[in-house]
């Protein structure tokens, strides 16, 4: 593999470990834990506690929040009734994240599913 100038540059000086991590969790949309947990607590905030304890906040990538959520229902919910006010108070709570929009998706983490329940 031919490295380039850019190539030379990096390797050049030495960088702190901590700083490779965060740019490649930034780069891959993921968010740090005490990122996350901020976000979380805002989350918290923002639906009522029967929800929020069934959702976390999972990355942002290119503008897009991404919710996990345990249950369909719940799902359901928080797409009908709380989209755009999680959307409203994120950008102006965090309005350096440039968030443009709320995903919510199956929490895939929670293990639970209709086949293992039969």
């Amino acid at each position: 593999m031919e490295r380039g100038p850019a190539d030379e540059d990096f390797f050049s000086k030495p960088v702190h470990l901590r700083d490779v991590i965060r740019g490649l969790l930034r780069r891959r949309g993921l968010v740090d834990t005490s990122a996350a947990s901020e976000l979380n607590q805002l989350l918290k905030t923002m639906v009522p506690p029967e929800l929020s304890s069934r959702c976390r906040v999972r990355k942002i990538s290119d503008g897009v929040i991404d919710i996990a959520v345990s249950g369909n229902a719940v799902m359901e919910q928080l797409r009908g009734y709380y989209s755009h006010e999680v959307l409203t108070e994120f950008q102006n709570r965090k309005p350096e994240l440039q968030i443009r929009s709320v995903k919510f998706s199956k929490d895939r983490t929670s293990g639970s599913s209709r086949k293992s329940e039969r």
